[in-house]
């Protein structure tokens, strides 16, 4: 590297003695740069008709390694890219190639004094085929039905070519599988051996993996990703649920560092590949930004860090076809099962943008509370048109049979439930459980909120009977539902307003209902 310098170095001053023409001035210094939050809501840019492409020239800094695994990635900011130029500018002043060659090994490679601790995980133990496969099928069924992160012909593939018995990144990712699909089986195999609670179900998988690395010597791999995504379902759902924000984070870092976050392709890979490896970012940007507002912490990054396409609206069965042409074609006129997936990580989007304009510490300090009370409002019209963007398949209707749309769709229901109640809360915990008077906008915030709780605990009381075990953030929607319901009779109570009491308690009580189905399987 200090060679490299030296002669950039001399060829510089080689130019400057050349030319007569002095250096320009310093530029003036500029106006102070404030480094804050957009003030206006974005989302509408990212989902136009005609999104710009990216101008980020790094297309050239990812080389495939193997089908599922990047090369380091090197963004335009890097010391990397800067010597890049360095050496760039030297091979147009004298013609050279640069070698690259390594004189001095031990400043490139590992010395074995820093090599860290490994820990080595033991063999993992698979469930038996007929029980493994049963739980492949019920992941699939009630899981990846609202987040198809995996592709279910590629999956099955694998196993059925003993990939997960010799390769440890799709072997836990399998095993993590298993343990989800657990959630929904009621074979007895799945719960650990003497124990009679059904909330060990899947834990004799989960326990086997080794999920946190011990050595990052090496780029992550596509299957390890998606172990992280599918752990974090799992454990959300667990006690040690605050081990998913450490684990998405540390995803999301490996995913940048291979270039994931970036929608340039990779020449090596299939689109199959290439697709995969989108659908797994923008899945740790969903978990990423649920658990940090769940948590009331700042996510591991921002929606500005990616310029990811949105997934491929199209099936899973018709990801590969003899001629390319008709690869990733949905058939005219047939539904896509990853359209509510599509809406769902637009909401997702609005939400990030919700926890950064009114939740945000620099936010909270310098918005006035006519400021935040205009954020509300395009936040709720951001909402809104979220809403008239459904397709007809994505109606929930409770005279329609049970299908897999219907599920979808009230899973998109509950999680734009979640949301609403996140934007107004700001108001109803500020003022209405600390005055002892209450602004209008405390008070229409309440009310709205309360609404939307009604009427998700009308709907769960509905549809809990045909429903399947729900994810996480479902169980989450109830739960806040009910405590906004108490806070409304409270506040109602207290501040003089005209409201059915005993209707609220009984909604909260519906609820409680509810969550005791839940509790069976999910802390």
């Amino acid at each position: 590297m200090s060679r490299v310098l030296f002669d950039l170095a001399s060829y510089a001053r080689s130019m400057e003695n050349q030319t007569s023409v002095p250096l320009p001035p310093p530029s003036p210094e500029p106006e102070e740069i404030v480094l804050s939050n957009h003030s206006e809501l974005r989302v509408e840019e990212r989902y136009g008709d005609d999104p710009d492409p990216a101008t980020d020239d790094d297309d050239d800094e990812i080389s495939p390694n193997d089908s599922l695994q990047y090369a380091r990635f090197h963004g335009q900011f890097s010391t990397v890219d800067l010597i890049k130029s360095a050496i760039s500018i030297k091979k147009n002043y004298t013609g050279a190639e640069f070698e690259g060659k390594r004189d001095r090994p031990e400043y490139w490679e590992v010395l074995p004094w820093q090599e860290l601790l490994r820990f080595e995980p033991p063999p993992l133990e698979f469930p038996p085929n007929d029980l493994l496969l049963s739980l492949v099928d019920l992941y699939f069924q009630n899981v990846n039905f609202i987040t198809p992160f995996l592709h279910r012909p590629t999956f099955e593939r694998l196993i059925s070519q003993n990939i997960h018995k010799y390769q440890y990144d799709f072997g836990a990712l399998l095993m993590a599988v298993c343990a989800m699909g657990s959630r929904y089986s009621n074979d007895p195999r799945v719960f650990i051996d003497g124990s009679r609670s059904e909330l060990s179900a899947g834990w004799k998988f989960i326990k086997q993996i080794r999920i946190f690395r011990t050595s990052f010597e090496e780029p992550v791999s596509l299957h390890e990703l998606q172990l992280f995504c599918v752990c974090s379902i799992f454990l959300r759902g667990t006690s040690l649920s605050e081990a998913t924000g450490p684990l998405i984070a540390l995803g999301i870092r490996l995913a940048q560092e291979v270039g994931a976050h970036k929608s340039c392709c990779n020449p090596g890979q299939t689109r199959v590949e290439q697709e995969l490896w989108k659908r797994i970012y923008w899945q740790l940007v969903n978990i990423d930004v649920q658990a940090s507002v769940i948590l009331g912490r700042p996510p591991a990054q921002v929606m500005e860090d990616h310029d990811l396409e949105l997934p491929i609206d199209c099936d899973d069965e018709y990801w590969e076809h003899p001629d390319p042409k008709q690869a990733f074609r949905q058939p005219e006129g047939e539904p896509s099962t990853v359209t509510a997936w599509i809406l769902l990580l637009k909401l997702i989007d609005i939400f990030a943008v919700a926890r950064r304009l009114l939740y945000t510490i620099n936010n909270k300090k310098s918005n006035e509370a006519s400021e935040e009370e205009k954020h509300v409002r395009q936040l709720d019209s951001a909402l809104e048109k979220w809403l008239k963007s459904f397709p007809d398949f994505l109606h929930w209707d409770p005279r329609k049979p049970k299908s897999v749309f219907q599920d979808q769709s009230a899973t998109l229901f509950m999680l734009y439930v979640w949301v609403q109640m996140q934007i107004h809360r700001i108001f109803v915990s500020r003022n209405t459980a600390t005055s002892r008077s209450s602004s209008s906008l405390s008070l229409s915030s309440l009310a709205r909120s309360a609404s939307v709780a009604r009427a998700c605990c009308q709907f769960m009381t509905v549809h809990r009977a045909r429903a399947p075990l729900p994810l996480p953030h479902v169980q989450l929607a109830v739960f806040q539902s009910g405590v906004i319901l108490m806070i409304h009779a409270w506040a109602a109570k207290r501040f003089n307003i005209a409201t059915n009491y005993e209707d609220d308690i009984r909604d909260v009580e519906r609820c409680s209902e509810v969550l005791k189905v839940f509790e069976q399987r999910l802390v």
